[in-house]
């Protein structure tokens, strides 16, 4: 059990169906969840047709919710409605037990089953609209969430709200048909990582104003069942920015930020945090997210460009990256110290660095090289494109490069 609920106080009247009577029943519930009080009260008012809960509240360490909805029980399934609001959600404090949980994995995408049984057997909908909500990763503000279910198709349309100096969109659809069917996007626009939470004295990026494209369609009755068989696309993109010297917990920017100081040829030199721009774009086909060359760092004296594979099954890392001087483009590959790898998993990561000639014979690959072509070609092809490409971030998003004046 990832928490012990332990009931304090519990006071709650549940009427007898009766189609001649109504009555109103106020409750009260209590309890504790890892020692986070959380106290819940409000009014249900039953009568011929339909349960009608009203002046709902739920108040926690952080959160502070009320509410309203009903029940109807006729009909070929029960009728569900919601209207929750509240001025803030402190999701962290309340899933806390669970996140533990799952920190204990070594899995990132849960293998629990989804509640399709449920989503069959009722219809319903719900409007959610919280002021602010606070997550381990990111706060956000001015959360909207419509949700819909009927007929066994959960519907999740139009959401929105604003984080770190951004806003953000997305949806979810989800069939419980055999097989079930998964549909989700996401995006994020304008978001800036100098606003979202770290310590005072921790070191963080500053500018680096970065937009998110995350969509996908998967079939399974888990989530990682779905994600097994995605077929769509993850982008991140960043624009101007200066990195830290130090650690940073924001995803997988420590880890790209270490491996470019590792493998870069000027750093005994020169250590240049400017960056010019970020790009990491991953492509998925039946659980494989590939990238193409579309793993980009560049700043003004180095570009990092990096090919590989995510196997979204089995959560396997296979990427190959280098780093190539802009301003020392005559360097032959053999005298190259900028090679690395980053395997591992997407919950634990590793990456090493070899010299050029180690790694073209050692069978580094990455992308489809990672499967039949060898290390070889990869370090010659990365080569060759830091050395021809003058805008490789815009190659990365798959846009082309402006035409110089």
């Amino acid at each position: 059990m990832p928490a012990l609920l332990r009931i304090s106080a519990f006071a709650l009247v549940l009427a007898a169906y009766s189609p001649l009577a109504s009555a109103d029943f106020a409750f009260s519930l209590s309890y504790e969840v890892d020692e986070r009080p959380v106290a819940m009260q409000g009014t249900v008012a039953v009568d011929s047709e339909r349960l009608r809960l009203r002046r709902l509240s739920v108040e926690a360490p952080g959160t502070k919710l009320h509410g309203r909805g009903s029940v109807t029980l006729s009909g070929a399934r029960p009728r569900a409605q919601l209207v929750l609001e509240g001025e803030s959600l402190n999701l962290e404090s309340l899933l806390a037990p669970f996140a533990e949980a799952q920190e204990q994995s070594e899995r990132v995408f849960p293998d629990a089953p989804l509640p399709l049984d449920f989503l069959r057997t009722w219809d319903g909908s719900a409007r959610v609209s919280l002021g602010r909500v606070e997550t381990p990763f990111a706060i956000f503000e001015d959360v909207v969430v419509p949700l819909r279910l009927e007929a066994g198709l959960l519907e999740i349309q139009d959401m929105s709200g604003r984080v770190a100096g951004g806003t953000f969109s997305g949806g979810l659809l989800l069939s419980t048909a055999d097989p079930p069917q998964a549909r989700a996007w996401l995006q994020v626009e304008d978001l800036q990582p100098a606003l979202l939470p770290h310590a005072p004295d921790e070191p963080w990026v500053e500018g680096a104003v970065t937009d998110v494209l995350v969509e996908g369609r998967g079939t399974g009755r888990s989530i990682a069942e779905i994600m097994a068989r995605a077929n769509g696309r993850f982008l991140v993109s960043s624009g101007a920015g200066t990195l830290p010297d130090g650690y940073v917990k924001l995803f997988g920017a420590n880890l790209f930020w270490n491996l470019f100081q590792q493998v870069n040829p000027l750093r005994d030199r020169q250590r240049d945090n400017r960056m010019e721009c970020f790009v990491m774009h991953f492509t998925v086909r039946d659980g494989i997210g590939v990238a193409d060359r579309s793993v980009v760092l560049q700043t003004g004296d180095v570009t990092l460009i990096g090919s590989g594979e995510v196997d979204l099954e089995s959560e396997a890392i296979a990427l190959g990256v280098m780093a190539q001087p802009r301003r020392a483009l005559n360097l032959d590959p053999g005298a190259l110290t900028n090679v690395a790898r980053v395997e591992g998993t997407l919950k634990n990561p590793e990456f090493r660095v070899d010299s050029a000639s180690q790694a073209l014979g050692a069978g580094v690959t990455a992308g489809a090289a990672f499967a039949t072509l060898g290390a070889s070609l990869l370090v010659q092809k990365l080569y060759s494109l830091a050395r021809l490409d003058p805008a490789p971030c815009q190659t990365a998003l798959g846009q082309p490069a402006a035409n110089d004046s």
